[in-house]
């Protein structure tokens, strides 16, 4: 993360504190609407393939990340990085509740 925020504010963005913050903020917002869901997705469908895709957008995010040339791009860039933390966050939690066996879960 602290070459994403080298990448904010250097010549390229340019961003103020502030627009950093937002951006932060925005990164919160994404992972906190989209957690309801993905733990549905994480409950129904092959966690394998989900971590596959939370990969995947994590990658998607690292390559257009230095192509922002604005506030708006980096943001858009962001999404991906958001939703596939989103995704590592909750599948592994969902495959390991359905590995334990219920009388030793915490």
């Amino acid at each position: 993360m602290t070459m994403l925020q080298l990448f904010m504010v250097g010549p390229t963005l340019s961003l103020t504190p502030s627009e950093i913050g937002y951006t932060y903020a925005g990164m919160s917002v994404v992972s906190f609407l989209s957690s309801q869901p993905i733990a549905y997705l994480a409950d129904n469908m092959n966690k394998p393939l989900l971590c596959l895709l939370g990969c995947s957008s994590i990658i998607t995010s690292s390559v257009l990340i230095p192509f922002s040339s604005c506030h708006v791009e980096l943001f858009g860039a962001l999404l991906p990085l958001a939703i596939g933390s989103t995704i590592l966050n909750n599948v592994p939690n969902a495959h390991m509740g359905n590995i334990v066996n219920i009388n030793y879960r915490a």
